[in-house]
């Protein structure tokens, strides 16, 4: 039920500020890590781009492939659960991800590894193909967390509020667009001091 612009989530009342501020805090998260795995695997490769960029290739071609199963998953599922899973899920393989590029960047450091991409030892190539699989799957949650929210969660909000669609939409897309645009820069800079 809608009161001044509020929305009722269970015992919550939901305004135009805290979902503004909930998009932002998503779509900062998704850009610096989008931003932060190919540049830290530049720590670990330091002669080559190739492992980066075969990272970001084999993650988006993943997604395009894996999509159209996530899509009728998002069809047939009540959205709330799979919204809460996805979010588990996409954690698990941040957290994974993060884990194992540590274990990369350190070994690369203390072995005195050259990080020469045809040279890698059977342990870098477990560690990058896992790394791959993580991005992977934690790519297709994120895609289907977005498309959940944006198909039902925002149009009902808009709905119940006496908003405008388009400009909530546009509202989005703005935050995404800036936190594109200043993530990697943070990134940058983070990387550069610590």
């Amino acid at each position: 039920k809608a009161r001044r612009g509020r929305v009722r989530v269970g015992r919550v009342w939901l305004g135009g500020f805290a979902n503004r501020a909930f998009w932002l805090e998503g779509a900062w998260e998704d850009r610096m890590w989008q931003f932060a795995v190919p540049v830290l695997m530049m720590r670990v490769f330091r002669d080559t781009l190739l492992p980066g960029a075969l990272f970001a290739l084999v993650q988006y071609l993943g997604v395009v492939f894996l999509m159209p199963k996530a899509g009728a998953l998002i069809d047939g599922s009540y959205r709330i659960r799979l919204a809460r899973h996805a979010i588990a899920l996409e954690n698990v393989c941040i957290f994974g991800t993060c884990a194992l590029l540590g274990l990369m960047v350190h070994r690369a450091e203390d072995k005195g590894w050259k990080g020469k991409v045809l040279g890698l030892d059977g342990a870098m190539a477990a560690y990058y193909s896992a790394i791959v699989v993580l991005g992977v799957v934690g790519e297709v949650c994120n895609q289907i967390l977005t498309i959940s929210l944006e198909q039902d969660w925002v149009v009902v909000l808009a709905k119940e509020t006496g908003r405008d669609l388009t400009r909530m939409n546009v509202n989005m897309k703005r935050i995404d667009l800036l936190c594109k645009v200043l993530a990697p820069g943070l990134i940058g800079v983070f990387l550069d001091f610590f």
